[in-house]
């Protein structure tokens, strides 16, 4: 098995820095193009145009794949109900439910006036948010269309930074800039608060008040606490990591054979 099977490493809780011992609990092989992490600890792996929904001990349970449309960017979950699939190529977006069914027809952006979406989220109220990169806003749609909410827009705010993902988590809409910066908006579209970059700079991810980045190599996170504005590096127990997801009782890790699911003991 990838990765080693036992080590010790350092977690941030609360005001704090704890070392914990963590062992490798199971592992998904596979070489996969990206993955999620949802609040019931399910795991989502994407390779080439299949979505495949793993439990949280690594067991498969659903996929789905749709060849017509190409490969999928991202995948987007929320508390494990709804699962959104952005497509690049057709611009068009997937809803599936938790049995990785499609919930409706798939959604094609330029029926809802998005000319150019560059990334897409669900959003934790209801619809989803996308990013029209030939208008420049951000925009909260209904599944159905209805226009909820619209941003400012974004160059006039920030300049002509490159919007690479975004996020819906802990209250906030979350845009993540190249440069590995990122912006916090309200439920309302508007602008309240900036995070510089973390030294590491990719897969950022942000979970519990706190923003996570992977240094260049793939074996150590780098953490900030958002409110506190506490910092730390985390070593991880495997190299070339790609992307993450964390949660209070686990981390797992995206590596170039697999993904490793590692729990504290």
């Amino acid at each position: 098995m990838p990765g080693k099977p036992f080590f010790r490493i350092l977690l941030p809780l609360a005001m704090t820095a704890l070392i914990c011992a963590v062992s490798v609990q199971t592992w998904i092989s596979g070489k996969f193009s990206g993955m999620a992490l949802d609040a019931a600890g399910n795991i989502y792996t994407l390779r080439d145009e299949q979505l495949t929904k793993w439990d949280a001990t690594g067991l498969e349970m659903y996929t789905y794949s749709e060849k017509a449309m190409g490969d999928p960017l991202s995948v987007d979950v929320k508390g494990g109900h709804r699962v959104l699939l952005f497509y690049p190529a057709t611009r068009r977006i997937v809803v599936l439910d938790n049995t990785l069914t499609p919930v409706g027809a798939p959604l094609d952006m330029k029926n809802f006036g998005i000319i150019d979406p560059h990334a897409v989220c669900l959003s934790g109220e209801s619809g989803f948010w996308v990013y029209d990169g030939g208008r420049g806003f951000i925009e909260r749609l209904s599944f159905d269309g209805k226009e909820l909410v619209v941003s400012p827009q974004l160059s006039e705010l920030f300049g002509e930074r490159t919007v690479q993902r975004m996020l819906d988590r802990d209250q906030w809409l979350i845009i993540i800039f190249k440069d590995g910066s990122a912006e916090l908006f309200d439920r309302f579209g508007t602008p309240a608060r900036s995070v510089p970059a973390l030294p590491g700079r990719r897969a950022v991810e942000f979970s519990a008040g706190r923003m996570y980045s992977l240094n260049q190599t793939g074996d150590s996170l780098f953490w900030k606490n958002i409110h506190t504005l506490e910092t730390g590096e985390m070593k991880l127990p495997a190299d070339s990591v790609s992307s993450f997801g964390i949660s209070a009782e686990k981390l797992v890790l995206m590596e170039p054979r697999g993904v490793g699911i590692y729990y504290q003991k």
